[in-house]
């Protein structure tokens, strides 16, 4: 019998990714992207509903019932005032996490979800202010 060459298993390279989700700078950056986002959806007709609840007194915003309509200058002071009190850093990162695990999504996705996203943080303001009416 003849000794025959038997060659090794054809195996393919392997690659291994970094898991990106777990990266703090990507995680700051799409929370960092929201918040600009966010920003500029205060200035839209969206959140008028919200921005209602609140008024302009001596330059201080406060927080009330009353219904009436707002000129640019109090509009500004709301639309900032919310940004700071209700959308921070971290309370736009908790909401983006909690996003992300309840909808299954990789951090780098939650761009590409960003009217959702809307919605979401729409509802959590308007959750905020519900809450604080009672």
């Amino acid at each position: 019998m003849k000794p025959y060459f038997v060659p090794p298993p054809v195996i393919g390279s392997i690659y291994k990714y970094p898991n990106v989700n777990k990266d703090k700078s990507m995680r700051e950056y799409v929370t960092n992207y929201f918040r600009n986002k966010i920003n500029r959806w205060l200035r839209e007709s969206y959140y008028n509903e919200l921005k209602q609840k609140f008024q302009v007194k001596n330059n201080q915003v406060i927080e009330s019932s009353n219904n009436k309509t707002l000129n640019k200058n109090e509009d500004d002071l709301i639309t900032e005032y919310i940004y700071q009190n209700y959308y921070d850093y971290r309370t736009t990162y908790k909401l983006l996490k909690s996003y992300a695990k309840k909808n299954k999504l990789k951090w780098w996705d939650l761009r590409k979800n960003k009217n959702y996203i809307k919605i979401f943080f729409f509802k959590y303001l308007k959750k905020k202010l519900t809450s604080f009416d009672k």
